[in-house]
C-alpha cells in the first residue's frame, strides 16, 4: 500500500531531468603497491528526483576493510534515502516545512544510514570473521586489540557523502572529509559554509565507524526558487581537492566537469573526466578520486 501511494503521489509531481554519472578510479599509489580501490560511488533516477553518493574508505593499516566498507554505505544510503524521499514527496509532507522539522528529518535520516550500514558491516564479519583474514593476522597486536575492541566494525571506516536534487529542492549530508561543490547558473561555485567541519584537522576525519557517527554528519537544504538555481551538483572524496593547491584551482575544475557534461554526451564526459581524473592522481595526490555529478538539463 504504501509503495502504491507512493507512485500516484509522484505523478502529481513534475519529473526533473537531470544527467547522473558517478565514477571511481584506482589511486596511482595505490596502483604501485597493489591496493585496491578504496573509494566507492553511486547515481541513481527517479522520475522526480536523482541521487549521488561518494565513499571514501579509510587508508590506514587497521582498516583492512574500508573498501568494502565504502561499497556497503553506498548500497545502504541508496536504500536509506530512497525511503526518506517516500516522506518527502508525499503530498503535504512536513519534513522540510521549517528548519527545526528539517533538521529533526535529516538527523533521523543520517541515524538510519549509521545504524544500517554497522548492520550491514557486522553481518560481512559474521560471514568472513576478522580474525580469519589474513591481514587481520598481520596486524600488530595493537592494531587487533582495537578492531576487536568495537567488534571489527573500525576495519570497515568510510566517509559519507551524499546529494538529493529535485525541481523544488536540493539537500546534501556529508561525514567527513569529502567535498560537495553547487554550480549557479551564474557560473559561480558553491561550497556550502553549512557542511564545513572543524573537527577535519591534521589530516583526520570523521567516519561511520565512529560510535557517535550519526550525529558527526552536516548537512545543507535549500529550495530552488529565482534566487538558488542550481546548474549542477558535484560530490568528490577528499583526493580530489588534495590534488590543487588554491581552492579556486580545486572549483575551476569542478567548473569544467559541469560544463562537460552540459555540452557532450554523457558518454564523452565520463570517459574525459575518467582519464582526468587518472592523471589527477598520477601528477597529484596519488589517491584513489571519486566524482558523482547530477547536471541539469533544462
Amino acid at each position: 500500500m504504501e509503495l502504491d501511494y507512493f507512485k500516484k503521489t509522484i505523478r502529481k509531481l513534475q519529473p526533473i531531468a537531470l544527467n547522473c554519472d558517478s565514477i571511481s578510479i584506482r589511486g596511482y599509489s595505490h596502483k604501485l603497491n597493489g591496493i585496491e580501490c578504496q573509494d566507492a560511488s553511486y547515481f541513481w533516477r527517479e522520475r522526480t528526483y536523482c541521487g549521488i553518493i561518494v565513499c571514501d574508505g579509510h587508508g590506514g593499516e587497521k582498516y583492512i576493510r574500508s573498501a568494502i566498507g565504502a561499497r556497503l554505505a553506498c548500497g545502504v544510503g541508496q536504500s536509506a534515502l530512497s525511503n526518506f524521499m517516500i516522506e518527502a514527496l508525499k503530498e503535504k509532507s512536513a519534513i522540510f516545512q521549517t528548519k527545526h522539522s528539517t533538521d529533526s528529518n535529516l538527523s533521523r535520516l543520517q541515524r538510519a544510514i549509521t545504524m544500517q550500514w554497522r548492520d550491514a558491516v557486522s553481518g560481512d564479519i559474521k560471514e568472513h570473521p576478522l580474525t580469519e583474514d589474513k591481514r587481520f593476522q598481520a596486524l600488530s597486536d595493537a592494531d587487533k586489540a582495537s578492531l576487536l575492541a568495537d567488534k571489527g566494525i573500525k576495519a570497515y571506516g568510510t566517509t559519507f557523502i551524499a546529494g538529493i536534487m529535485t525541481r523544488e529542492f536540493l539537500f546534501i549530508i556529508k561525514l567527513g572529509d569529502g567535498n560537495a561543490c553547487i554550480v549557479l547558473d551564474n557560473g559561480n561555485v558553491m561550497l556550502p559554509s553549512e557542511l564545513a567541519d572543524p573537527q577535519l584537522q591534521f589530516n583526520r576525519t570523521t567516519s561511520l565507524c565512529n560510535s557517535d557517527a550519526d550525529i558527526q554528519f552536516r548537512n545543507f537544504y535549500m529550495r530552488i526558487n529565482e534566487n538558488f538555481r542550481p546548474v549542477s551538483l558535484i560530490l568528490s572524496s577528499d583526493g580530489v581537492i588534495n590534488c590543487y593547491h588554491t581552492e579556486d584551482a580545486f572549483t575551476s575544475f569542478i567548473k569544467n566537469i559541469s560544463d562537460a557534461y552540459a555540452e557532450e554526451k554523457s558518454e564523452d564526459a565520463h570517459n574525459e573526466l575518467e582519464d582526468a581524473l587518472n592523471t589527477l592522481s598520477e601528477k597529484g595526490s596519488g589517491d584513489d578520486l571519486s566524482i558523482a555529478i547530477m547536471q541539469r538539463k533544462e
